[in-house]
């Protein structure tokens, strides 16, 4: 015996669901009314048409962050337009992720991050993909901020080891944000240059001798000259070597290590991340 679909319960389906009018009754009408099966249904329809929707290029997004004193989350979740990136609806999923994301201290896209995603699919009509997760597990000593750039699809976390004072501080949250929006802004690749690996530095210093021989320089005047590139190269990748964004002429390191000195306690930068969606 099939049941009478009405407007209200359509509308009922609609809200809690917001998927259109006609695949909320559709999927009433095939769940003979029952409401949760109808809701299954569309959950269901909408992985499919998240299937379908697989090869679309999702070149948009945002980058989502939750922090406590345990523990530093980040996650990349992306979409194929500014408009649902701008959607409530958007928000909600990237906030519902990286809260799951940080809970499991994740650091990887697994099926159970990816669900939210694909069940809001039916309802932003978009693909949407998860790349990207990373977690801070932080020592008692060390305290974690983070920044998301307002209008722009890039955020980044750092996290510091404060000895002999208040790691929440004021001042040294201040820095920390600062320095926050300094990755952000100058983008670097290591966080110092004893972590810069061994092939990075020797491909780039080739790149530099094979530039400079190119000019009609001699090889062995060409390695001198090379070197000289090489140092300042990796200046520019390497977080504390970079120039402060908001003090030029002085290194990140160079800053942290003088507010470390007013305020009468050690402080050095342990680890960042560094998100922005791309294609």
């Amino acid at each position: 015996m099939s049941v009478t679909i009405t407007p209200a319960m359509v509308k009922e389906l609609r809200l809690k669901t917001d998927a259109g009018m006609s695949d909320c009754k559709k999927a009433l009408q095939d769940a003979n009314g029952d409401f949760e099966e109808a809701i299954k249904i569309l959950k269901e329809r909408g992985l499919a048409a998240a299937n379908k929707r697989g090869e679309r290029i999702t070149a948009e997004g945002n980058i989502f962050i939750k922090i406590d004193d345990k523990k530093a989350t980040a996650i990349e979740l992306k979409c194929e337009t500014d408009f649902v990136a701008l959607t409530d609806q958007f928000k909600e999923v990237g906030n519902t992720i990286v809260a799951l994301a940080h809970a499991a201290g994740a650091n990887e896209v697994t099926e159970e991050l990816k669900q939210p995603a694909m069940e809001a699919v039916a309802v932003l009509k978009e693909n949407l993909v998860l790349r990207r997760v990373e977690t801070f597990v932080l020592e008692d000593n060390e305290v974690a901020v983070g920044y998301v750039h307002t209008g722009m699809p890039m955020g980044s976390i750092v996290k510091a080891k404060v000895e002999g004072c208040d790691k929440n501080d004021s001042r040294i949250q201040s820095l920390l944000s600062d320095c926050a929006m300094h990755i952000v802004a100058s983008n670097p690749l290591y966080l110092n240059i004893d972590a810069i690996d061994a092939e990075y530095i020797k491909n780039q210093k080739d790149i530099f001798v094979k530039q400079t021989i190119e000019l009609g320089k001699p090889e062995n005047i060409a390695q001198n000259i090379a070197e000289g590139k090489l140092k300042s190269h990796l200046a520019e990748v390497s977080f504390l070597d970079q120039e402060f964004v908001k003090e030029p002429k002085v290194t990140v390191a160079q800053v942290v290590d003088r507010l470390a000195k007013e305020l009468g306690c050690k402080m050095c930068i342990t680890g960042f991340m560094n998100f922005r969606v791309s294609i």
